[in-house]
């Protein structure tokens, strides 16, 4: 070859190195920065993801929390326990119990247990099998702290004992079945005649609390205020409290260095070399104004998890580096399930803090925000306003009868009726039971208010076809026609006006002030 041919070639080939090299040091180092951007943001969307699932968690407490004790105050005013009272015979009572408890499959005993402690009528709810405990079998709980409790409430008042495991005559029950008891007295002629206690069976919630953490493959705990273990991926530290051998299955003393941040903050979260911790105190009863009931949701997510969760990732940009541009789709979809998933949630939240679960209309947090904004706009614009308020009659013996399910499918049904019968600029609102309100932003002619009211007393009077029965009932509606006042004070007078048409004969309206 000719000497002054190789040149070339030899410069050639040192630019294409030097060219390859430079590419490859670009390569190498995108990939580096992109492995390093990409584990970061990994880290922050398992936080950010852990958040949110705490925050999902403490909602679905609140949830069951708020329907138990429901519950137990819709409970505590059974007329069935006037009449045995009245008579001696509870043997209403307990076929009430056994409906009621049938359809409530986590309710694993209820029981009406009088003044002096001893239990009246218990019903027993395991396996599917719903039974009454024979009258012999029946025990004295007076000693019992849930019990002692309960008889210092008032009327209306509800107890609601420690997240602890069921005991049955001294003894834990095995297996071990989680176990949290809402009391409330029962008031006959202004006087306590007893005490619906409702043992609910934790399990479920316990287990819908782990699957939600989980999500995030890490170790969810459910602490006490102690900071014993109730939720644990090792069954043996669960429940320390509840033997003399277990006092010491504490995280508080497991873990001190992160236990006091925990215990000092309503939420926490720390990020350090060994991974992610994360905590937030859910408060089931502050809707009551009960703050001192807590535990402590927390979520571990080591180290060693996360790395592996990214192992597949590197390879995958070593093996790939020379399509770059191609991988960094991959990076962008993850992003955007991060971002489509935390929408979900929030519009999730936000229907369950807004919407009734059973009916899907507003519930009353949503209808007064509603209502708010009208007065605002009576005011502003210098108009009135109606509010309906309706209840319905009938709804308790058909709920009597054909029992809850065929109760909650009626409600539904008014439900769909109301949201058809009115305009698309009014609102209907569950306000609850059997309860709704209907707010008309601005007033029609007075006639019209008149017409509506009758068009839907005639809607809710059409027979209602249920699963395997037709069912018939009416409403009472209260009318209230406001300007520039107070929300709350709107909402009395329309309920008195209902009660009004109550008075007068049902399956009418009323209008406040006439």
């Amino acid at each position: 070859m000719h000497p002054d041919r190789k040149t070339p070639e030899k410069i050639d080939r040192w630019l294409f190195f030097i060219i390859f090299t430079l590419i490859g040091t670009l390569i190498a180092g995108s990939i580096f920065a992109f492995y390093q951007r990409q584990y970061r943001d990994f880290q922050d969307r398992v936080a950010l993801e852990g958040q949110l699932i705490l925050e999902n968690q403490e909602r679905l407490v609140n949830l069951r929390f708020d329907s138990i004790a429901a519950d137990t105050s819709y409970l505590t005013g059974f007329h069935c326990l006037e009449i045995a009272e009245a008579t001696g015979d509870y043997s209403g009572v307990e076929k009430d119990f056994l409906s009621f408890s049938a359809a409530k499959k986590d309710f694993d005993q209820m029981r009406f247990i009088d003044n002096s402690g001893m239990e009246i009528v218990r019903v027993n709810s395991r396996n599917g099998i719903t039974e009454a405990v024979p009258r012999d079998e029946l025990q004295n709980k007076s000693n019992r702290y849930y019990v002692i409790e309960g008889m210092k409430l008032s009327q209306g008042e509800i107890y609601v004992s420690p997240l602890d495991l069921n005991i049955e005559r001294g003894e834990v029950e095995n297996p071990r079945i989680p176990m949290i008891r809402f009391v409330s007295p029962v008031y006959v002629n202004q006087e306590r005649v007893g005490l619906i206690v409702i043992n609910y069976r934790a399990s479920q919630m316990l287990e819908s609390l782990e699957s939600f953490g989980t999500q995030t493959q890490g170790r969810f705990l459910l602490l006490n205020r102690e900071g014993y273990y109730l939720a644990s991926p090792d069954d043996e530290e669960e429940w320390g409290f509840m033997y003399p051998d277990g006092k010491l299955k504490r995280y508080s003393l497991t873990d001190p260095e992160n236990w006091k941040p925990i215990y000092s903050n309503e939420t926490y979260l720390h990020e350090s070399t060994d991974g992610i911790i994360l905590s937030r105190i859910i408060r089931p009863l502050s809707r009551i104004g009960n703050d001192e009931y807590y535990w402590y949701a927390v979520n571990i997510i080591p180290k060693r998890q996360m790395t592996e969760n990214t192992r597949s990732l590197v390879l995958q940009l070593f093996l790939l580096g020379a399509f770059l541009f191609i991988l960094s789709a991959a990076p962008a979809w993850g992003l955007s399930k991060v971002f489509i998933r935390r929408r979900r949630l929030k519009r999730e939240l936000y229907y369950s803090a807004n919407y009734d679960e059973l009916t899907s209309l507003p519930n009353r947090h949503l209808f007064n925000d509603r209502l708010e904004q009208a007065l605002y706009h009576t005011k502003r614009y210098n108009h009135k306003g109606v509010l309906f308020f309706l209840d319905l009659d009938g709804f308790k013996s058909v709920n009597d009868r054909y029992g809850h399910e065929r109760g909650d499918e009626l409600l539904k049904l008014v439900g769909k009726r109301l949201k058809i019968g009115i305009r698309a600029s009014d609102t209907v609102a569950r306000f609850g039971g059997d309860e709704f309100v209907i707010l008309v932003p601005i007033e029609q002619k007075f006639e019209g208010m008149k017409i509506l009211a009758s068009k839907l007393i005639e809607v809710i009077s059409h027979p209602f076809a249920l699963t395997g029965a037709e069912v018939s009932i009416g409403v009472s509606i209260g009318i209230r026609i406001f300007f520039d006042e107070d929300a709350e004070t709107i909402l009395n007078d329309a309920d008195e006006a209902m009660y009004k048409a109550k008075s007068a004969g049902k399956g009418r309206y009323s209008i406040f002030g006439e």
